[in-house]
């Protein structure tokens, strides 16, 4: 009877120490998930910062673009404007040329 239950005991005892081996088998693999899970979120806010500041640069640069844009426009007006001043002083002073050349010749 003796030799029963200390059999019976040993079974038990290989038992739990079996489900204790699977028990750390299974935590040892869910403590390797959780690090390759918090690695991979780690490499994911990475690559959204990186991403935020390559948005940024963009929108800098889309903003200074604008701003050249602008004042190339303002100073292709400007020239035209120049021009047009220039033209009619120009014609002006042509018409004014022909006259005194009319007068001289009258």
């Amino acid at each position: 009877m003796a030799a029963k239950a200390e059999s019976s005991l040993r079974l038990r005892e290989e038992a739990a120490a079996e489900r204790n081996w699977t028990t750390l088998a299974a935590e040892a693999l869910v403590a390797r998930r959780v690090e390759e899970l918090r690695l991979r979120e780690e490499a994911w806010r990475e690559r959204d910062a990186t991403l935020a500041e390559r948005e940024a640069e963009v929108n800098r640069r889309e903003v200074a673009a604008r701003q050249l844009g602008e004042q190339l426009t303002k100073r292709e007006e400007a020239v035209a404007g120049r021009e047009a001043i220039h033209l009619e002083s120009d014609c002006a002073e042509h018409a004014a040329m022909a006259a005194r050349a009319s007068e001289l010749e009258a």
